[in-house]
């Protein structure tokens, strides 16, 4: 009975540091809101070699990842398990241009049973947290990694990757990206994914 109320206990507490992370982030951003609109930010951004400000992340960004990678259909050695499909009912909660000229993106979706993403790449890298469900990571060079409700995982830049739901329950994800105001968040890499490239 203690175990099993220890348990429960637990789970409830990582669901309320992840609601408290997602709220002070949110705080955090809207605070830089009240900045210049985003065009403005959009165009400082450009602009940032001109003014002396180093504004580009500490790596090597692949500016075309389909063309570095190619296309992919495994991920060490192995097809990923899951139907292709992208992610459902997908929510923006906040799209704005942070203070450093940063587009901070956070997106809300189901990844449904039994699906998964097609294989893909983050640019300039993000971070997933499990609001339900559960969900395995599958990235190259390093071994599949389950990630049940109440836990996050970080996305790095440039690493081919897909996430699957495995289970039987729908899950709920919320994603961050941090990245220059005209990038998209994800470069899909495997054909027969709806956002991939055409075989």
């Amino acid at each position: 009975m203690y175990l099993r109320r220890l348990v429960c206990c637990t789970v409830h507490c990582c669901k309320l540091l992840s609601l408290l992370s997602l709220l002070s982030l949110l705080f955090l951003s809207s605070m830089a809101t009240s900045a210049p609109n985003d065009d403005d930010r959009r165009a400082e951004w450009a602009d940032s070699e001109s003014d002396g400000k180093d504004r580009r992340p500490g790596y090597e960004v692949i500016e075309n990842p389909l063309e570095y990678f190619g296309e992919m259909t495994t991920l060490n050695g192995e097809r990923p398990g899951g139907e292709l499909l992208p992610l459902q009912g997908v929510e923006i909660m906040l799209d704005t241009i942070d203070a450093d000229g940063n587009r901070l993106l956070v997106e809300r979706g189901v990844r449904k049973a039994g699906t998964r993403v097609g294989i893909h790449v983050h640019q300039y890298g993000g971070h997933t947290c499990v609001i339900e469900g559960t969900i395995t990571d599958f990235t190259e060079g390093v071994e599949p990694m389950l990630f049940p409700e109440g836990t996050c995982y970080y996305m790095p830049p440039n690493k081919p990757m897909a996430a699957a739901n495995l289970g039987d329950k729908d899950a709920i994800l919320i994603d961050t990206f941090i990245l220059p105001p005209d990038a998209e968040p994800i470069v899909i890499l495997e054909p027969g994914d709806p956002g991939g490239p055409e075989s």
